[in-house]
């Protein structure tokens, strides 16, 4: 993300993002001196006409984008809609940058956006969720114009990928592990999720069924980081919607991640801590005069 953001933007350029968005980017964006625009986003992901928009107010260099089980709310975005976000690119010289660190879950993965804008998509993607954390290896596909600026930007930073991770992928990758990882993680992590909407039935969760996370819509008269307090003295961490947040106004909403955790077991007895919590009312604070 550093060196392709780092390679298509300069400081005070303004990069497009959905109105919720991987909190790193947000960390990016300040230390490249970006400014960040929100995007409106609805049940299907990003909405190309809000794109439309914010390209017609002022010039948009870049749009980082997860439209496949986007971070935090799983949703993923339909062909239809992916064309239509291609075109929009396209018409205003848009990059679109896209972040596919999650789409090894889905059995039959959706076209990417480089699909639909060969000229204008950069797809990024890691090692880090299909296989294994402590193995950081990152991979992007380009266009030929953007490959030496981005080739560029590696060398500025680290230089280059960790040899020895490197040479495990790919071994991995040649022997089967890396496929048979990625089939056990898709499993798992299908199972958790079936499992955690069964136990907050009765709540308001959005959850692809191949997501790695929930997001909680809290009812009332919970608040987002009270919940998130109450869940954290309760031995249960989970994330608020402000952390993910553009704009100023966040859902009252939480992310609830399924795969923290080594067994199954733990993360059960982590979302039925929170079943109990959603089931009693928020402590009342008393005034101070």
């Amino acid at each position: 993300m550093t060196c392709v953001i780092g390679a298509l933007t300069q400081p005070g350029d303004t990069l497009a993002a959905e109105a919720l968005t991987y909190p790193g980017l947000r960390a990016l964006a300040r230390l490249l001196q970006l400014r960040v625009v929100p995007i409106a986003m609805d049940e299907q992901g990003l909405v190309p006409d809000a794109l439309e928009a914010a390209c017609r107010a002022a010039p948009v260099r870049a749009l980082y984008t997860m439209p496949t089980l986007h971070n935090p709310t799983t949703a993923t975005m339909p062909v239809a809609r992916r064309q239509a976000l291609a075109d929009v690119a396209q018409r205003h010289g848009v990059s679109l940058i896209e972040d596919d660190v999650y789409g090894f879950l889905l059995a039959e993965p959706l076209p990417p956006l480089t699909h639909y804008a060969p000229q204008h998509g950069i797809f990024i993607t890691s090692t880090s969720k299909s296989l294994i954390p402590a193995l950081r290896i990152g991979y992007v596909h380009a266009p030929q114009a953007k490959i030496e600026p981005i080739a560029a930007a590696v060398r500025a930073t680290i230089y280059s990928a960790p040899p020895l991770m490197a040479r495990i992928v790919a071994r991995w990758v040649a022997d089967g592990t890396a496929e048979r990882l990625v089939a056990q993680k898709r499993s798992e992590t299908r199972t958790r999720n079936r499992r955690a909407r069964e136990i907050l039935s009765g709540v308001e969760v959005g959850a692809d069924p191949a997501a790695a996370h929930l997001w909680l819509t809290l009812p009332e008269p919970w608040r987002a980081d009270d919940f998130a307090a109450a869940a954290r003295r309760c031995g249960v961490g989970i994330v608020p919607a402000a952390a993910f947040a553009v704009t100023r106004q966040p859902p009252n909403a939480v992310r609830i991640c399924l795969g923290a955790q080594t067994t199954a077991e733990r993360v059960e007895r982590g979302i039925a801590r929170l079943a109990a919590l959603l089931a009693t009312p928020p402590d009342r604070y008393l005034s101070v005069v």
